[in-house]
């Protein structure tokens, strides 16, 4: 006797709010179609800033070599090798 209850009830609160959101749905449709162009362009923009941005980290480790140049010079020349990936990587996704 309480399911039958509990499912009428259940009924009658979702169709309030589908009407709700069907608006919202169907602006945003609407809206959502012109602002996809935009959108994904800028989204794609958004994900190529973030890759030139690493570039801008290998330089700092252009200073470390200083103290491992005190050690040994073969140190500091793994760390380029990972900068030229991680360059090689964008310019191929760009």
């Amino acid at each position: 006797r309480d399911e039958p209850d509990m499912m009428p009830a259940a009924t009658q609160a979702l169709p309030t709010q589908p009407p709700e959101g069907a608006a919202e749905e169907v602006r945003a449709g609407d809206a959502a179609a012109p602002s996809l162009d935009p959108a994904t362009i800028a989204a794609n923009n958004t994900e190529f800033e973030p890759e030139p941005a690493p570039v801008a980290p290998p330089k700092p480790k252009p200073v470390e070599p200083p103290k491992p140049k005190v050690e040994a010079p073969p140190a500091p020349k793994p760390e380029p090798k990972p900068v030229v990936e991680e360059k090689a990587a964008p310019t191929g996704k760009a």
